[in-house]
């Protein structure tokens, strides 16, 4: 056994007391493993300037906040994570979700991910019997992550693989211009 997930220290959203409840959905694309880590952040109340005893906790000092990041792997043994919440609790005080959005899993239907996800309006503990529902977030499939340039030119090399096809498709939304240029293993440009 060893540990595959630790908190960030030099991550200012995880200098607190920071707590990881499990690994949950994982699905393969392709070559690559992609998890959702339940994160929670238990010195924190989701509604600031309310105390525990006001988000509906009377027994701890603060009833917690929690969120899912994105973890993947290439061999399922060495794990890497963002720090940073892809489905994050709701801001809005009140909402079903404002405390804790913990992903549980992900379903690939059609050209979407289904991410199902528990949501707890008060906090980590608080009025656990009435107040947590399950809700669902969607994405366009294979859209975990974006590159976004700034006005100075960007680089952005892939890692090796075989393409089978006769076209390279690029999604992208370019303002101005953008150059490809396919490499071979040695880092040549390929003609045409």
């Amino acid at each position: 056994m060893w540990p595959i997930i630790w908190p960030k220290v030099s991550a200012p959203i995880e200098m607190g007391e920071t707590q990881f409840y499990s690994m949950n959905g994982m699905i393969a694309r392709g070559d690559l493993l992609i998890g959702l880590v339940k994160v929670l952040r238990d010195d924190l109340n989701a509604t600031a300037g309310k105390t525990a005893a006001e988000m509906g906790d009377l027994n701890r000092k603060a009833a917690g906040v929690g969120y899912t990041v994105l973890a993947w792997s290439r061999d399922g043994r060495q794990w890497h994570r963002d720090d940073q919440p892809f489905v994050p609790n709701d801001p809005t005080p009140g909402r079903w979700d404002h405390a804790m959005a913990w992903g549980d899993e992900q379903a690939v239907v059609r050209d979407e991910v289904y991410i199902y996800y528990g949501g707890y309006s008060h906090g980590h503990k608080a009025d656990r019997y009435d107040t947590r529902q399950i809700g669902l977030a969607r994405l366009p499939r294979d859209r975990y992550v974006a590159r976004e340039a700034d006005l100075n030119p960007g680089r952005l090399l892939t890692r090796p693989m075989l393409l089978k096809g006769g076209t390279l498709t690029v999604n992208a939304n370019v303002v101005g211009s953008l150059k490809v240029r396919v490499l071979d293993e040695k880092g040549n440009a390929l003609e045409g």
